[in-house]
């Protein structure tokens, strides 16, 4: 058996001198034609019907994969459409929570007796007194006086804007949590 492994180890290496000897450098180039030419031959030889059942049981088998992508990206189409209509609702809520600080801060800036916020008229007493409160549950150091008198409309407006860019949203359908009682 050995001897066999020998034998055809030394005619490759021999084939391989003569072919480089004989060809030069092109050698390989006319390796690769010849086992190209020689598998040619081979498929052609092999019947039609033969190869239209291999196509077929080749289509089978990936199938399934295809029908299963083809659902996941259906499911992927639905999880995006919901979450462009939710950056949709986010986006109309965002602008219309604008529009009413703005609103309140346009409002804050004309000095009034009373101020309409979220359908309702409070006093400026009430507004300056709600702004206090609201500030103390929350838990923040009031940069206006607690004299209610002394209480400019630009200081509320400044104490407003504050809360407002920590976080605080303004709940046009019902009372916001500065407002609450």
């Amino acid at each position: 058996m050995l001897r066999f492994v020998k034998y055809g180890l030394m005619a490759v290496v021999v084939a391989s001198g003569g072919g480089f000897l004989l060809l030069g450098l092109s050698f390989p180039s006319y390796l690769r034609t010849s086992a190209t030419s020689v598998r040619q031959t081979v498929q052609d030889t092999v019947p039609i019907e033969f190869q239209l059942r291999r196509t077929r049981n080749l289509i089978d088998q990936v199938l399934p994969d295809l029908q299963s992508q083809v659902c996941i990206i259906a499911q992927d189409e639905v999880a995006i459409a919901g979450l462009e209509s939710a950056i949709a609702r986010d986006q109309a809520r965002l602008e219309s929570e604008q529009a009413a600080l703005l609103s309140f801060r346009t409002q804050m800036r004309v000095q009034q007796v009373s101020f309409e916020v979220n359908g309702s008229k409070i006093s400026r007493e009430q507004m300056t007194e709600r702004s206090v409160l609201a500030h103390e549950q929350e838990g923040a150091e009031m940069e206006i006086p607690l004299d209610r008198d002394t209480v400019s409309e630009e200081q509320v407006l400044l104490e407003y804007d504050r809360y407002f860019s920590d976080g605080a949203e303004i709940q046009p359908d019902a009372k916001s949590t500065m407002f609450n009682d």
